[in-house]
């Protein structure tokens, strides 16, 4: 896949690739409760003792409590259901059953893997696999990760992540854009580079001699990256439950310098506002057009070369999709 890959790992009961779902200092005093892909809820805490992220199934096979409503044992880092107080451990294996003379080990609920990579925790199905991003294994900088849930049509956000003409259209006075002036003239070429069951990638060039082509990934089944020259748009969309979703996003520079690093941590208050407005414009776009799609049945026309990556999307929805999401 050229020289970009995002390994993606198969689940056999979960989920169809390791999930990043917070940053690495999620805070440590607590039960958190994960919405992953499929609708498995899950629920992730500290383990003191072994100094570790423990991961199980959120639902208490008993009468079915949630526990990540519940507390930590302090003494044995077990979860402990706030219903009942039955206890399961980082095995997903029933401890303790209070008040009971019923065999513990009877009772499990499944177990899942956090494991913390490129600055971002990831829930996977196994133990021993890696997750591997080929633009984070390299020297390179980047801007604090921009994770948010909000209310949206995964796939919406997805074919908007890799839509060339929106930015300055979308995000008129932020950074410079301006919806009246494009910076980059007119898409007049583009073509396709390659287009499998894991994805595809395509190449964007316009009328200016001095802008550089961009290069629009999608990896399945929820990748996507746009690259120009040495600089990467990388985003991460994902369904989670009750119409929500997942995004995780971030500005990928294949460099390491020092300079970069400290305007970002400088002006990592005013990037994290900037980037949920850019967010909150999208979803407000992306939301007023799905409710044309869905509720007048339209469909899309194209306008210019800029729309062969959403072109590629949905064909390869219509070819691979049902196989791979």
């Amino acid at each position: 896949m050229k020289n970009v890959y995002f390994y993606l790992i198969s689940f056999v009961l979960a989920f169809k690739q390791p999930i990043p779902f917070a940053e690495h200092n999620l805070p440590k005093n607590k039960i958190h409760k994960i919405q992953t892909p499929e609708n498995q809820d899950v629920a992730v805490w500290w383990n003191k003792k072994t100094k570790e992220w423990n991961a199980v199934h959120n639902v208490c096979p008993h009468r079915q409590a949630s526990l990540s409503e519940g507390v930590v044992n302090p003494k044995s880092s077990c979860i402990k259901c706030r219903y009942h107080g039955m206890e399961f451990n980082k095995q997903g294996k029933c401890t303790m059953i209070p008040s009971s003379t019923f065999n513990p080990s009877m009772f499990s609920v499944k177990n899942y893997f956090v494991k913390e990579k490129y600055g971002l925790l990831w829930i996977d199905d196994k133990k021993n696999t890696d997750i591997v991003i080929n633009i984070l294994e390299k020297p390179h900088t980047k801007l604090p990760w921009f994770i948010s849930v909000t209310e949206a049509d995964y796939k919406s956000v997805i074919e908007n992540s890799i839509d060339a003409a929106h930015f300055n259209q979308v995000h008129h006075g932020i950074v410079g854009l301006n919806r009246y002036k494009s910076p980059l003239g007119i898409y007049n070429k583009s073509y396709k580079n390659w287009f499998n069951s894991t994805g595809f990638s395509c190449t964007i060039e316009t009328a200016k001699p001095n802008i550089p082509s961009t290069e629009y990934i999608f990896l399945e089944p929820y990748n996507t990256q746009v690259k120009t020259k040495n600089t990467y748009i990388f985003a991460i969309t994902y369904p989670i439950n009750n119409g929500k979703i997942k995004f995780i996003s971030n500005l990928i520079i294949q460099d390491k310098k020092w300079y970069l690093d400290l305007f970002f941590r400088i002006f990592r208050p005013l990037i994290k506002i900037t980037g949920k407005e850019v967010f909150r414009q999208d979803i407000q776009i992306i939301n007023s057009q799905n409710q044309n799609l869905y509720n007048r049945a339209l469909k899309y026309t194209t306008i210019s070369q800029a729309d062969i990556a959403v072109t590629l999307y949905n064909k390869w929805l219509e070819k691979y999709g049902n196989e791979n999401i």
